[in-house]
């Protein structure tokens, strides 16, 4: 399961996100080339992990977020809802694998 508690009672939320990461000169800045879709040849030391991973970060409401847009999103739907159908390797447990 991957909620085990109300959001209510979580330490932090996308709004405490949004806000220290607009405080952070470097975040704000990797922000800026996310949303334009346009990086620099070079970055500063700061700032390389991220341009390494540029082509897996998103901002999802406001919150630079790595991975495929969406997909962690859908899978915890997908498991609160019981629709996880997958197994090991993305095969479906209803799926004959020989």
């Amino acid at each position: 399961m991957w909620f085990t508690q109300s959001v209510d009672a979580w330490p932090m939320d996308n709004e405490l996100v949004r806000r220290k990461t607009a405080e952070d000169a470097d975040l704000t800045e990797v922000m800026g080339f996310v949303r334009t879709d346009k990086w620099p040849s070079k970055v500063r030391t700061e700032i390389a992990p991220y341009w390494h991973k540029r082509a897996e970060l998103h901002i999802d409401q406001g919150v630079l977020m790595w991975g495929a847009p969406g997909s962690d999103t859908q899978n915890a739907e997908n498991e609160i809802a019981g629709g996880n159908t997958h197994g090991a390797f993305g095969h479906s447990k209803n799926q004959d694998v020989s």
